[in-house]
């Protein structure tokens, strides 16, 4: 069965309603730029805070992996190699994690305070 075309819709001099006078999109007034505005202030603070992520996941691990290493130890009757690898991460994770922790905290804390200024 073949189609009926519209007689208005279907004509070449009634654009399709869904857009501009010339047919196509660029007139609509509710057209919304194809990306906002970037505001420098919150792209450094989200690198920044992308970069505190990489640190504290870091001194995580390191901090798992001297609990890991300390329970194979204490398994194992405490071989050297062991304790030492225990200990290493133990060092790298209280000095790789504080400054992260703190610095999020910071970023965190200035993300609330400009939520609540807008």
């Amino acid at each position: 069965m073949d189609e009926v075309p519209h007689p208005v819709q279907d004509s070449p001099n009634h654009p399709d309603p869904r857009h501009g006078p010339r047919g196509d999109r660029r007139d609509r007034p509710d057209r919304r730029p194809a990306h906002p505005p970037v505001d420098p202030v919150a792209a450094r603070r989200a690198r920044i805070a992308g970069r505190l992520r990489t640190a504290k996941r870091i001194g995580y691990s390191a901090l798992a992996g001297s609990i890991l290493a300390f329970v194979a130890a204490a398994a194992a009757g405490f071989p050297v190699a062991l304790v030492v690898l225990s200990v290493a991460g133990l060092i790298a994770a209280c000095v790789i994690l504080p400054l992260p922790i703190i610095l999020a905290y910071g970023v965190r804390a200035a993300e609330r305070e400009e939520r609540g200024r807008r």
